[in-house]
């Protein structure tokens, strides 16, 4: 640690006075600027507490070109971090060489830097401001109660340490190289996952069954903090939209009744049918399973497959006759009762052929490899993060770490 000098984050800031800045003022580029195409706004919902998600390209609004010219200071590009600072704070971004765009505008509730090559590494200094320590040191200065945030000026007093540029450089690469994996496995996952329901789709139009002529329902429920175990595989709505893994928490903290998963499943939300959530469930019998009530439990039925019953509840015709089934009036708490799940109709796989539902199962058995290899790493990651940011240990040894998990 000796090697690493101590800064603030306005010491590495580059030579100019926008290299630190905050976004325009909220009603400067309100919702009646907003256009179709332009210079896109980087919001929070563009951003992440995720390590690794350093930009999360999706649902933008943009403004005109000219009107972003109002706000020259505001503008990022390649190499700039972004600091949300109010509302989720420790939320950092950073647009690095894979962002869609050239150049972006933060918004109000954003703050910018743009670092001094001589000194700091973006990308390094990507990982140094999301690890725990320094998101510590950000909400140990928050304001507000109800609205956390911190400002400017406080961001330019935040110490930070940095080694060389060479270590810094070395640490991003074994950092990024994990990083790499983990959204290649991503998109493994995505695209195996397309390619089962594509087999599915392609034979569509033959003979359709009640989705109960192909499952049993497991109704059994268990109150998690009388189990006694350490802790729980807990497949939740939250935990699908994540990761599609399930969380693996202390059941005391689990206060609710849930409904026991013993064996392979597939999990299907009654909950807001608008948004799907199907879940091809293989729990491990090395610690209990157990489900949010607002799924069914569903367990094929002899001669089926888990993967064969996801891949014909994630079509369309299914998604949509559910859609058509709910009750309940407001729009985020609509539910489909049970037995309208169980009677939608579904694609017989019987219909598909031996080789088309065996490229249904090798496909959902990658996906599923993917997405546990992905945590894998994600906690190897997370694990090593902090101590490289703090040079705890060093490269070499970290990556003789990585060697023996990988």
């Amino acid at each position: 640690m000796s090697e690493w000098k101590t800064y603030s984050v306005a010491d590495i800031a580059a030579p100019g006075k926008n290299s630190l800045a905050t976004g325009p003022f909220g009603s400067a580029i309100g919702s009646r600027f907003f256009r179709e195409s332009g210079i896109p706004v980087i919001r929070g919902s563009n951003l992440s507490v995720e390590v690794g998600s350093r930009l999360v390209e999706d649902d933008f609004v943009f403004v005109e070109e000219s009107k972003a010219a109002e706000f020259s200071r505001s503008i990022v590009a390649k190499g700039d971090l972004i600091f949300t600072c109010w509302g989720t704070i420790g939320q950092v971004g950073l647009v690095d060489d894979n962002a869609h765009y050239e150049r972006y505008l933060i918004s109000n509730k954003q703050m910018k830097l743009t670092p001094n090559l001589d000194i700091a590494d973006p990308v390094f200094c990507y990982y140094l401001f999301t690890s725990p320590v320094f998101v510590a040191q950000v909400n140990n200065v928050s304001i507000g109660s109800s609205v956390p945030g911190f400002n400017l000026s406080q961001l330019r007093k935040l110490p930070i340490s940095l080694p060389s540029l060479t270590e810094q450089r070395a640490i991003v690469g074994l950092l990024g190289a994990l990083d790499d994996k983990i959204a290649v496995n991503g998109r493994i996952s995505i695209t195996a996952e397309n390619l089962a329901r594509t087999l599915v789709g392609a034979v569509s139009k033959t003979k359709r069954v009640s989705l109960a002529d192909l499952v049993d329902q497991r109704r059994g429920q268990v109150v998690p903090d009388v189990l006694d175990v350490p802790v729980v595989a807990h497949y939740s709505l939250p935990a699908f939209d994540s990761s599609h893994l399930p969380e693996i928490v202390d059941p005391g903290l689990v206060k609710s009744g849930k409904f026991l998963v013993s064996n392979p499943s597939v999990l299907i939300s009654k909950l807001n049918p608008a948004t799907p959530r199907v879940w091809n469930v293989h729990p491990t019998p090395l610690l209990p399973s157990i489900a949010s009530t607002e799924f069914l439990v569903l367990e094929p039925a002899p001669g089926f497959t888990t993967h064969e019953i996801w891949a014909v509840c994630v079509q369309e015709e299914f998604l949509v006759e559910l859609s058509s089934k709910v009750a309940g009036t407001s729009n985020s708490h609509q539910r489909v009762p049970p037995a309208d799940v169980l009677s939608a109709k579904v694609v017989d796989p019987r219909t598909m052929g031996g080789v088309c539902r065996h490229q249904i199962s090798v496909l959902c058995q990658a996906a599923s490899h993917a997405r546990i290899e992905s945590r894998e790493l994600s906690h190897l990651r997370d694990t090593l993060l902090p101590k490289l940011m703090s040079g705890e240990i060093r490269v070499r040894d970290a990556e003789k770490v990585v060697e023996e998990v990988t």
